[in-house]
């Protein structure tokens, strides 16, 4: 034998069939859980338990297997037989997880000549004879008593006449009519009053067998009620459970980017000039005819005078969505030239500030000097990507774009640097999809949008890797005499945090007595946590429901002057849409 083969017979996975090689799988897990063997749809298979079964090979004998319920909700079947504990089975045998769940059937390949399927029982019913049917004898004979003898003197009778041996012969008549009438009305008696004894037998077993029935069903209703009672307690996963079986899903990013020309792809520069020659050179920033202010961005670093516009080092978290690569974080980590660029801090002040023409022309004569305590607030709110100017040029399309000079993947408790590309950013919520490319399959997390239905109180458990979490750092030996130089590397570990959905911000809704034009929400759709020990670095990590499903990511902090801070998560929902293709327009 040198495989098990599974045939799916119905189910979501119906028709498939699957090998596994008895080298690599002595045992055979069953269930929804990630680390099946036999995986089953947590959807579609709902009958199924995460850990529904387990097929092991005998040690001993290696041509013998067993199947062992793993203690689940619905039970497993052997050939429409439901188990208790480890049987052994068969090639060929049926597998039902569950009264109506999906079913399979067991084989290995090649099948050994003296390994024959089960022996079908057939259900015979045996007659018996009424009790009081009479018997043949051993013979076969009627025997009879043999005739009375009498004595060899018998009695002396006196002769009679006629008239009185027809008297005698009418009396007995009589007599015999008379016994069987008698004869007959006993037996009539007997008869009603057998029927009378099996009526009242047969009307007493009737309501004993209707009042079974009734308990029994009383008790298979009560039993379903408590199944439902248990069964989403059973489903609860402990945050230990959940870092165990998701922690390897959630994968460490780091970044490096700048902002470019795309027609001529040469970096963006900050300007930085002064007003007179010999002066101190100072940030410049343009004020358009809108109000908006922006920095002044040109092409050129002007002999090493002015600003790049990008950055290094960006760090944040992210988790592996499907099993060929593909992962979801926040668009402010894959994209940062997406979001506004000084959300992390002020920018570079004092400048000077310049108005800017109906024409684009910079009236470089009116400007003024700037500082904090004035248009502060209009310049926190630049998004590099949405720029209007470049040089003294009118932005259309995407003229300015940004452009990763490194951008990389590290799964936990790994060395490994995977690289990694942009493949869709969210024009709605801060969420990016990337992508890696692994030869083999990723453990992935199981996502639940539960927009409509989450309220405030839930638990909720977060992975991620927050900047102010110590490094743990390992030296990296090279083994390649072309580049013999070792280095140090940081290991990922994720960060297990727990608390709770402490509010429900949604950005759409419509007040009592109004409509959805009389309602703002300067957030949007998010949930605010009541998780407060992580920080920068843990944005785009998964955050988990009480039965390990990610229902959002982890996204933004929020500090007053008191140094209060609370922590946001995007819904999960944005980041479902954004794996797909959305139709806006009918």
């Amino acid at each position: 034998m040198e495989r098990i083969v599974i045939r799916h017979l119905n189910g979501s996975k119906a028709n498939q069939v699957e090998e596994f090689p008895l080298e690599d799988f002595k045992e055979l897990k069953i269930g929804r859980n990630p680390d099946s063997g036999v995986k089953y749809d947590p959807s579609q298979d709902d009958l199924v338990s995460r850990a529904h079964a387990v097929i092991q090979q005998d040690t001993a004998d290696t041509t013998k297997f067993t199947i062992t319920d793993l203690n689940s909700t619905n039970g497993t079947y052997v050939n429409k037989r439901r188990i208790s504990g480890t049987v052994r089975i068969m090639p060929g045998d049926v597998i039902q997880l569950g009264p109506g769940g999906p079913e399979f059937q067991f084989d290995v390949e090649p099948r050994p000549a003296d390994i024959l399927g089960p022996t079908r029982v057939a259900e015979a019913s045996v007659v018996e004879p009424p009790p009081d049917t009479p018997l043949p004898t051993r013979d076969g004979q009627v025997r009879t008593p043999p005739p009375h003898s009498g004595s060899p003197s018998g009695p002396t009778y006196l002769p009679v006449g006629k008239g009185t041996v027809e008297r005698l012969i009418a009396q007995s008549k009589n007599d015999v009519c008379k016994y069987l009438v008698n004869g007959a009305a006993a037996l009539l008696g007997i008869m009603v009053l057998v029927m009378g004894i099996l009526l009242y037998k047969d009307s007493t077993t009737k309501q004993a067998i209707a009042k079974t029935r009734m308990e029994l069903a009383e008790t298979k209703e009560h039993a379903a009620k408590t199944d439902q009672l248990v069964a989403p307690l059973k489903e609860v996963m402990p945050p230990a459970e959940i870092a165990k079986a998701y922690g390897p899903a959630t994968v460490y990013i780091e970044s490096g980017w700048k902002l470019i020309s795309t027609p001529t792809g040469k970096q963006i520069y900050h300007r930085y000039v002064s007003v007179k020659k010999g002066q101190e050179l100072l940030p410049a920033y343009l004020l358009l005819d809108d109000n908006v202010v922006e920095p002044w961005l040109i092409s050129d670093d002007e002999n090493g005078t002015n600003d790049p516009i990008g950055s290094m080092g960006v760090g944040g978290s992210g988790f592996v969505v499907t099993e060929n690569g593909f992962i979801l974080t926040n668009r402010h980590v894959a994209a940062p030239w997406e979001t506004r660029y000084w959300s992390g801090g002020l920018p570079p002040l004092p400048g000077l500030l310049f108005p800017v023409g109906q024409n684009g022309e910079v009236r470089f004569t009116e400007g003024r000097r700037i500082s904090a305590e004035t248009e502060v607030k209009a310049l926190l709110n630049w998004v590099p990507a949405k720029s209007k100017l470049l040089g003294s040029k009118p932005v259309s399309g995407k003229l300015i774009e940004g452009r990763h000079d490194y951008f990389d993947v590290t799964f936990p408790k790994n060395k490994l640097r995977i690289p990694a590309r942009l493949v869709r950013v969210s024009d709605t919520a801060d969420v990016a999809l990337v992508k890696i490319d692994v030869p083999q399959s990723s453990t992935k997390v199981q996502m639940h949008n539960n927009y409509d239905s989450v309220n405030a109180g839930g638990a909720i458990t977060v992975l991620g890797y927050p900047a102010v979490s110590p490094s743990i750092l390992v030296k990296v030996k090279s083994q390649d005499p072309m580049s013999p130089q070792g280095y140090w590397t940081v290991v990922p570990d994720p960060t297990v945090t727990t608390g709770g959905i402490g509010r429900v911000i949604r950005g759409e809704a419509t007040p009592g007595g109004g409509s959805t034009d009389d309602y703002l929400s300067s957030m949007g759709d998010v949930y605010q946590l009541t998780i407060n020990a992580t920080g920068p670095g843990n944005s785009g990590g998964p955050v988990f429901d009480d039965r390990g499903r990610v229902i959002g990511i982890f996204a933004y902090i929020r500090y007053d002057q008191a140094g209060t801070k609370i922590s946001f998560a995007i819904p999960i929902k944005y980041g479902m849409e954004l794996m797909g293709l959305t139709t806006v327009m009918r």
